[in-house]
């Protein structure tokens, strides 16, 4: 079975955006996962917040968005991503407590993400946001490591 990974927004995000200071680190971190044959995990709530970043920088930068979403939306159809939403039920009260005990240094959906981690076996996220550094249970592959 290959290894799991989850996929954070900062990861998503600097792939799909040239001008991310992480794209380049995104671009080779995707070659080397894909080259161990690791299966991303989508949350609809990290795309829905890729998808509002990368449109916001288009439109900051006086940029038609469009072709960005439609990248997007063909490198993860809908039929790819893990829907959270009905979970928010359940994980609403251990959300705030993972909020709290971290003292506000990861978002709402960082601690979704980290919960669905645990609860799901996922032990890797995609990222370049350290926080998930301080987080027990959860490995960041953020970085590709120099040659």
């Amino acid at each position: 079975m290959p290894r799991r990974v989850l996929v954070d927004t900062s990861f998503l995000v600097a792939q799909l955006d040239a001008r991310d200071v992480h794209h380049a680190s995104a671009k080779a971190l995707h070659g080397r996962l894909r080259a161990e044959d690791a299966a991303y995990v989508y949350l609809d709530c990290v795309v829905n917040e890729a998808v509002t970043v990368v449109a916001r920088r288009a439109v900051e930068r006086k940029v038609d968005p469009r072709p960005l979403v439609r990248q997007l939306r063909e490198a993860i159809p809908a039929n790819l991503l893990d829907w959270t939403g009905p979970e928010l039920p359940r994980l609403w009260e251990r959300v705030l407590d993972t909020l709290e005990d971290h003292g506000g240094r990861l978002s709402f959906n960082d601690c979704l993400l980290v919960l669905i981690a645990r609860d799901e076996g996922i032990p890797w996220v995609a990222s370049f946001d350290r926080s998930f550094d301080r987080i027990d249970g959860v490995k960041r592959v953020g970085a590709v490591p120099a040659k």
